[in-house]
């Protein structure tokens, strides 16, 4: 549906997609896109791999949930249904990106949309290790995938590369990319400008010094991971609140609390 409607808008076959991360929600519909080049960087190929599963059971949640809606039109939910009787046809290669980018510093360049040139940056380890960021320069808009949950807790992921550390550099190097103007388009969350770039490194280096505060009163884990403070007020994604904090717990300790 989401295809369709894309090269409806288009007017043309998508022949190219990036995915921004290898994160399930992220890279779950590259089976759809059959006849394009999906690029991602080249460790999201490897990863994507190893998640079949994931990326199978969260089709039949999420199709399972739209067939049982009658608040949706017929359409939709036979659409639903069709697409999870799909799923039996695929395997992990389905969904694996096909062609590869990424280093570390480089801008690569990148004709997605014609005449629409893109400029792909990844600024090492942050959300995961597999983040890039989309800038349409012509257009002044930066696509910062899940580097920027904007009004909820940020999902962190230590088994999908995850560095609060990292994250914190790629977000101010992100900032570099924003003028006053440039319209930022988060991961999750409403698009915004510049100002939500700069929430989510707030976010990010309050919840840092408010763990480091209870790794030095010898405050175990699991203890820390139920707290909340001020800078968490009324956000969304509260059920992986403790997962943000437990994760850069982990960070901290392994960096000897520093």
């Amino acid at each position: 549906m989401l295809k369709g409607e894309a090269e409806g808008r288009l007017g043309v076959p998508i022949w190219a997609g990036i995915n921004t991360h290898h994160h399930p929600d992220h890279v779950g519909g590259n089976s759809v896109f059959t006849s394009a080049r999906v690029f991602s960087h080249a460790r999201a190929q490897t990863r994507v791999r190893t998640m079949n599963r994931i990326l199978r059971d969260q089709v039949f949640r999420t199709t399972d949930a739209l067939m049982g809606n009658a608040e949706l039109s017929d359409d939709i939910r036979a659409w639903a249904r069709e697409e999870r009787k799909s799923m039996d046809l695929l395997d992990a290669e389905d969904f694996v990106p096909t062609h590869a980018m990424g280093r570390v510093g480089a801008v690569e360049r990148l004709p997605i949309v014609p005449d629409m040139p893109v400029e792909v940056r990844h600024f090492g380890a942050g959300h995961t290790d597999t983040d890039v960021v989309l800038r349409f320069e012509d257009d002044n808009v930066l696509h910062v995938g899940d580097l920027v949950f904007n009004g909820l807790h940020p999902f962190v992921d230590p088994d999908g590369g995850a560095t609060v550390r990292g994250w914190l550099r790629s977000l101010r190097e992100c900032e570099k990319l924003c003028g006053a103007e440039t319209v930022v388009v988060p991961g999750h969350g409403p698009v915004g400008d510049v100002e939500i770039v700069r929430g989510q490194i707030g976010y990010l280096e309050s919840l840092i010094e408010a763990v480091r505060g209870e790794i030095d009163a010898g405050v175990p884990v699991e203890e820390a991971a139920e707290k909340s403070w001020p800078f968490m007020d009324g956000l969304g994604f509260e059920r992986i609140r403790p997962r943000a904090i437990a994760g850069v717990y982990a960070e901290l300790e392994r960096e000897g609390g520093d």
